[in-house]
């Protein structure tokens, strides 16, 4: 008797955003006969124009392992949004810490900051963030809640760098308009020094960018 059965290889999940090995998001933009097509920010392009629109299986070869951007983790929110409220009037300036020091370990890690905002690259919120994560450098450690900080360095290292990354600057922004808007606003989150300072507006911009949409 002949075996009729087909063995076909199943279809590789789908994924939408991914990031690579060297911390560079990537995100679908079509299909065409090789499968999905995944590219790029536009500088990162300029320089690879080969990778503009890439299938998965040669972006694999080329800059794999792939790993898929997924959604905030509920526990994780939790986590942020208790730690941040707790820490009152010094939440913001924890946060400019934590993104710097974020941003340092992913530049000694990788070699560039591009996976600070991977998740999402060629957002606005990210081009804000990499500019305002160097503006925590200089923040002295009375200004910063040590445990609130724990608690964002190593959510936000795992986001970046783990094994499923998340995207970080929407959704920390996300929790931090969730956080004002249940403290009684902006001042709540802030020191004088924060709101003082020469990226304040910037800052506030990204930070409260979600307010309409928090629980």
């Amino acid at each position: 008797m002949t075996d009729t059965t087909s063995t076909t290889a199943a279809k590789p999940r789908y994924m939408s955003r991914v990031v690579d090995r060297d911390g560079q998001g990537w995100w679908t933009v079509g299909h065409d006969g090789r499968g999905e097509l995944f590219t790029t920010t536009v500088e990162f392009v300029s320089t690879h124009p080969e990778l503009e629109h890439v299938a998965r299986e040669e972006l694999e070869a080329a800059r794999g392992p792939l790993r898929e951007v997924v959604a905030m983790p509920t526990e994780d929110s939790d986590a942020l949004k208790g730690a941040l409220t707790a820490a009152g009037p010094k939440a913001m300036a924890t946060v400019m810490v934590a993104l710097n020091q974020t941003a340092q370990r992913v530049v000694a890690t990788t070699g560039t900051s591009a996976a600070l905002v991977a998740g999402r690259p060629g957002s606005w919120e990210a081009s804000r963030i990499r500019h305002l994560a160097w503006e925590g450098d200089s923040i002295s450690s009375t200004r910063v809640d040590p445990a609130a900080l724990d608690v964002l360095t190593q959510t936000l290292e795992r986001w970046v760098l783990g094994d499923t990354p998340v995207e970080l600057a929407e959704n920390l922004a996300y929790v931090l308009s969730s956080v004002a808007g249940h403290a009684g606003g902006w001042a709540k989150i802030t020191d004088r020094w924060v709101r003082g300072a020469s990226y304040a507006e910037a800052l506030e911009g990204w930070a409260m960018s979600q307010s309409s949409v928090w629980p």
